[in-house]
């Protein structure tokens, strides 16, 4: 997960920077960034790996239940840029936590939108994902 916490700590902070300064340190293998006053740490839960995961399990789950309807290569193609955009989708969240952070209120971000903002954003695209592509999945 560290490789993975590099890549979203440099990502948000290249997006924070378009907006202001933002700094990006490391406690070890932790990323640190520091924005406006707030900072905060990029650990495991915001690495983006637990995302992967579900959704890995998540697709294999749905593509077993209706195996025999999709094309196979169709379904490996689709699998790859699911992957990719859910963990675009988690630099999306940490990059909002880190202006509701800096902007609203660190204990908000910190506390109800880091803790619920995770699922939410990963149901509503795991159901946009399959409505936008079951279809073109189908042999």
């Amino acid at each position: 997960w560290h490789y993975f916490s590099f890549i979203v700590a440099k990502s948000v902070s290249w997006l924070l920077n378009l907006i202001s300064v933002s700094t990006l340190t490391f406690q070890g293998n932790l990323p640190i960034i520091s924005f406006e006053g707030f900072r905060a740490g990029i650990d495991s839960p915001c690495s983006g790996i637990e995302s992967i995961f579900l959704f890995t399990m998540f697709y294999l789950f749905v593509a077993s239940l209706d195996w025999n309807i999709f094309s196979k290569k169709k379904l490996a193609i689709m699998f790859i840029p699911g992957v990719i955009s859910v963990f675009l989708l988690n630099i999306l969240r940490i990059f909002l936590l880190f202006l509701l952070g800096a902007y609203v209120s660190p204990n908000l971000a910190l506390g109800v939108f880091h803790t619920n903002a995770s699922w939410i954003l990963f149901l509503a695209y795991f159901g946009l994902f399959w409505m936008w592509g079951y279809k073109w999945m189908r042999k």
